[in-house]
């Protein structure tokens, strides 16, 4: 079946001669392609040779019948004469066959050739690079380990230049198989860590000058106008109501208020309509308020998630101040120590981060980092961070903000903080139904709680609005 769809027919020889070797190889009969005739048989030849040759003369006769069923008339022409399979494969090698270095000059020129493109598969694009290795190892090309793992990264689009990176600066020695692996395993992270964005259409006009203004005085008017298609037209007589009217439908003498043309309403002007939707752009960013910034100009780590915060300490007020680009003023509340766990061998402590709870993002400042001892270096939108001559991603440009890559990103809070003694003692107070500072005092004194500092316990809201902080249900009356 292998050889009748795939005859020989003065082309592809090494293709052919290769199915052959498949079908022969089952039947244990490759050699006959190479051996030749044996000795002829004489009158003092021994059982042993005369088994040997009546052997190979029935094998060579199955062989040639093979072999010439594979091929197509004309070539079959050619070698009718040969009873010896060795002896056609001889000849159809000189005649059909490729020199081995024009096998290997097409081998090597599509090896260093082949480039993947951008948002194909890296397993697929691994697999032709290894089929294409695999050839050059037959054709002993001379090729080394190294150069093929070279060549193989060197085929990669842009967006695997972090992987470079990585894999130059950390001295990494992989077979080709472990890169191939290594390449599927980042392909897949990378498309699970991709930010999700969503942008809205908008027009390829441009509003300037007075126009603009002038339109955005009417931007509700011709959305009024464009709303008011979708509504029906009601017949006259048919609306609703005691002495309500309906619609007028013959509109050839009416005139638009808008552009003061007879025929029309004016939400049916088409100049009206023709103006609505123009100069609309809005896009619409997912924040994560969970992220980390990577800044310089900040000044301080800030963050807005109070759990995360180790040996924490409450600031009095206006302790410390953060003023935004408004010219709004913001006051950071506690003030702690945040350990992130970046890979297995990289952990950044955050030392005096402080807690903003009006912030929407959490915000590293690059500055005390180098001040610590890591180093930092910004290549093709990727933010890498060097610790002890290893590199690591740190993160990546999204929206002009680079952004802590947050599928490897984890944050450690080992210490528990110890309640503040005012908010302890306002807990202790409505869990035990708004009871009175002297009867809490007394359970201090007998110590069954434990509150510091009773002198400045904050005021109680709903104590000062009355003692029944829920308004009891009216009874039903009774029928």
């Amino acid at each position: 079946m292998i050889l009748e769809t795939n005859k020989f027919n003065g082309t592809k020889y090494n293709d052919w001669l290769r199915n052959l070797r498949i079908v022969l190889d089952f039947e244990n009969q490759t050699y006959i392609l190479y051996k030749p005739l044996p000795v002829t048989l004489l009158e003092g030849s021994t059982p042993e040779e005369r088994v040997t040759f009546e052997r190979w003369r029935e094998e060579n006769r199955k062989v040639r019948s093979v072999v010439q069923a594979s091929m197509t008339n004309d070539i079959q022409k050619q070698y009718d004469r040969h009873d010896d399979v060795a002896s056609i494969m001889l000849r159809m090698k000189e005649v059909y066959a490729v020199p081995d270095k024009h096998i290997r000059y097409a081998a090597t020129k599509a090896f260093f050739g082949t480039k993947m493109t951008e948002g194909s598969s890296v397993r697929e694009h691994g697999i032709k690079m290894l089929s294409l290795v695999e050839k050059l190892e037959d054709l002993q090309a001379g090729l080394d380990n190294d150069t093929y793992i070279d060549v193989i990264l060197q085929s990669l689009p842009p967006s695997y230049d972090p992987f470079l990176v990585y894999y130059n600066m950390n001295g990494l020695e992989k077979s080709i198989n472990e890169l191939i692996n290594m390449l599927v395993h980042y392909e897949v992270t990378t498309k699970k860590s991709e930010p999700s964005v969503l942008v809205g259409e908008a027009s390829t006009s441009k509003a300037k000058g007075k126009g603009a203004r002038r339109w955005k005085r009417n931007k509700s008017k011709a959305k009024a106008a464009a709303s008011a298609l979708s509504a029906p037209v009601a017949p006259v007589g048919m609306g609703k109501g005691k002495g309500k009217v309906g619609f007028k439908q013959n509109k050839a003498n009416d005139v638009c208020i808008h552009c003061r043309k007879k025929g029309h309403w004016k939400r049916e002007c088409p100049k009206l309509l023709s103006s609505v939707g123009t100069f609309v752009i809005e896009v619409n960013m997912i924040i994560n308020s969970a992220s980390w910034i990577l800044d310089t100009g900040c000044g301080a780590h800030i963050c807005n998630d109070l759990q995360v915060l180790e040996r924490s300490r409450k600031l009095s007020r206006d302790e410390w101040v953060l003023k935004l680009g408004d010219g709004k003023a913001v006051a950071a509340e506690v003030v702690g120590i945040v350990h992130l766990v970046v890979s297995d061998q990289v952990r950044i402590e955050l030392e005096d981060c402080y807690y903003v709870p009006s912030m929407i993002k959490n915000i590293i400042f690059i500055s005390l980092l180098d001040n610590v001892g890591f180093e930092f270096m910004i290549n093709k939108n990727y933010f890498y961070l060097m610790k002890n001559g290893s590199s690591h991603l740190l993160g990546k440009l999204h929206n002009g903000l680079y952004i802590l890559q947050e599928h490897d990103l984890i944050m450690t809070a080992q210490n528990k903080r110890k309640m503040d003694n005012q908010d302890s003692g306002h807990i202790c107070h409505a869990r035990l139904g708004h009871i009175s500072e002297d009867r809490i005092k007394r359970l201090v004194d007998s110590k069954s709680l434990e509150i510091d500092d009773l002198d400045h316990l904050p005021a109680c809201e709903s104590c000062l609005k009355g003692k029944m902080t829920k308004k009891p249900l009216r009874r039903r009356p009774s029928c």
